[in-house]
């Protein structure tokens, strides 16, 4: 069982209700969980003395909770007898106050830091002549919300958390429970506690790569209203005008969640040339076949297409994501492939965008260049596969495929990337280490560690970043913590390539001996072998993990012979290098 993640909250509130819901949606989750809650109102001590229970407790995630009652509260007061410079004042005192805070947790701390912004209140002291007021209560915070957003945009590891957006959605009235409010200082109601604790689960599921990489969909009234095999192409309803709008709306949304990464496949009971026409053809589409990573049109069951989907995505099922408006066959995915999130599809396509919008299992931390051109690697990827039956050995297409490899030091501009695969990365994943941004950036400028990226294309594409390895040095020893690669390179002898580089550089430093394990999960069997057949000896075995050592002082294994290995490639200025 992995370790559990360590929670903390602070703030200037009462917020100790907030353990109990957010510990139950971790369960939910699957996530073992652990959370500590600080007294309120000594968050600034917590995080500026690094002798603090919060260090001692040493978090994956904390929680900068702070309401604008107990900071805003006696100038919210004074606001009719102050200037708007003077109030401008006070409300960048305050944010930068908090700047300092945040810049200070990454300094010292570890793990991310979530910043809940303030609510701005529906009803506030100056009445309707705050609208019209230079910088009135709504626009001081606002003001200090954007402070917020910028300096967690600053700083590497820092997420802001849109508390008031939040609270909008659920009504502002009942944000606040004013009785609760007054005797226990609980600035946040029970409801909106248990939205806080869902909306802090879209981070944690993003930060240990629970969340999902495709979504499956049918099409029929679901992508175009009506039944194409049925109304023709020219009946289906599709395009500007009601109820065609709904389902326009609709695909512009998974266009863009396309567009951050989020793969699209069809899994449909259809004449494939009736639907083939139809996604080519009709004037009103703004998906095409070409935006589709995978396609299932048939009359097969769609459990056994989403299963035969997977395997082509080279994804597990708990990857993968469900859309269909047809209750029974979203019964049956439940029912068969629980893996699956099936989501839960309203009957009024009006809804579909809205719906989902909402699915939180799509989100990640960041948004790379490789989640830009997931798609067109995909193709790219089909395109490969295509030309294996063109060759009669492996070999042979191996050596047709140019493979180079690019060995980097991580830097400013790819440190994000390396950081979501170690969040993402969850089949060729030795010891499946979740690294945050700002630990992984001081990992590195410690002098203790080495730090590899490493990018590979072929002569059908770029695959981009694609694999991280991390070894932890002490004299003439190093330690394995990281290494992974993403599954859609495996199968080329790329991961061989990796780790042999690694292991140059490490002996160029002059490192004689490797330490490694490999650390079992539901998910990573496909490396259970790698350390083995990559020449390192078996030392021991838990039921936690299997160890390994390899005597480096002969020098490190050959490169696979089809592979052209590059070094120094890097986006920006690289982090110090130990």
């Amino acid at each position: 069982m992995s370790a559990p993640l360590r929670v903390a909250i602070l703030s200037n509130h009462t917020l100790d209700p907030l353990k109990d819901f957010l510990a139950r949606e971790m369960e939910a989750a699957g996530l073992a969980s652990e959370i500590w809650v600080a007294p309120f109102g000594v968050y600034a001590q917590e995080i500026l003395n690094e002798g603090s229970a919060l260090h001692r407790f040493s978090p994956d995630v904390t929680i900068l909770a702070l309401a604008p009652g107990p900071l805003f509260g006696r100038l919210i007061e004074r606001f009719p007898d102050l200037s708007p410079d003077g109030r401008r004042a006070e409300v960048a005192r305050t944010a930068g106050e908090i700047a300092s805070l945040i810049h200070a947790h990454a300094a010292h701390g570890r793990g991310i830091l979530l910043v809940h912004n303030f609510v701005i209140p529906s009803c506030p002291v100056l009445g309707l002549h705050d609208a019209r007021d230079v910088f009135g209560e709504r626009a001081a915070l606002a003001a200090a919300n954007e402070a917020l957003a910028d300096a967690c945009r600053a700083q590497a590891g820092a997420w802001l958390v849109d508390v008031e957006a939040l609270a909008g959605r659920i009504g502002k009235d009942a944000w606040t429970d004013p009785k609760m409010a007054f005797l226990a200082r609980m600035e946040v109601s029970r409801s909106g506690m248990e939205a806080l604790a869902r909306e802090t689960m879209r981070f944690l599921r993003a930060l240990t790569g629970r969340m999902r990489k495709a979504l499956v969909l049918d099409l029929d009234d679901t992508l175009w209203g009506g039944i194409v095999g049925e109304d023709g192409l020219s009946g289906i309803r599709l395009g500007d005008a009601p109820p065609g709008n709904a389902y326009a709306a609709f695909q512009r949304r998974l266009r863009a969640m396309q567009r951050r990464g989020v793969l699209l496949a069809i899994d449909s009971r259809n004449n494939p040339e009736d639907a083939i026409e139809a996604l080519e053809s009709h004037p009103e589409m703004i998906l095409r076949p070409g935006d589709f990573a995978a396609m299932r049109i048939n009359w097969k069951s769609k459990v056994e297409n989403i299963r035969e989907i997977a395997r082509e995505l080279n994804l597990g099922l708990d990857a993968l994501a469900f859309w269909d408006d047809d209750p029974a066959e979203r019964e049956r995915m439940r029912a068969m492939a629980p893996e699956v999130l099936t989501i839960e599809v309203p009957r009024d396509p009006a809804l579909y965008e809205r719906t989902l919008a909402q699915v939180a299992e799509f989100d990640a931390l960041a948004l790379t260049e490789e989640d830009r051109t997931r798609g067109r690697m995909m193709v790219e990827g089909q395109a490969r596969t295509k030309s294996r039956a063109r060759f009669e050995t492996e070999e042979d297409f191996l050596r047709s495929l140019e493979i180079r490899a690019t060995l980097a030091v991580p830097d400013v501009v790819t440190l994000p990337r390396f950081a979501q695969l170690t969040a993402r990365t969850n089949q060729f994943n030795l010891t499946t280490h979740r690294l945050a941004e700002a630990d992984l950036a001081r990992m590195i400028a410690s002098g203790r560690f080495l730090a590899r990226g490493l990018r590979v294309s072929d002569r059908f594409g770029d695959e981009g970043w694609v694999g991280f390895a991390l070894f932890e040095r002490e004299d003439d020893r190093a330690r394995l913590d990281t290494f992974l690669l993403s599954c859609r390179v495996i199968g080329r002898k790329v991961e061989h390539a990796f780790l042999a580089a690694c292991l140059e550089d490490l002996h160029a430093a002059g490192v004689g001996r490797v330490e490694a394990s490999y650390r079992p999960t539901p998910k990573n069997a496909p490396c259970e072998s790698f350390l083995g057949d990559a020449g390192f000896a078996r030392t021991g075995e838990t039921p936690e993990e299997v160890s390994y050592t390899l005597d480096l002082s002969g020098g490190a294994p050959p490169l696979p012979a089809h592979i052209r290995l590059d070094r120094g490639e890097s986006g920006g200025r690289p982090p110090r290098d130990g």
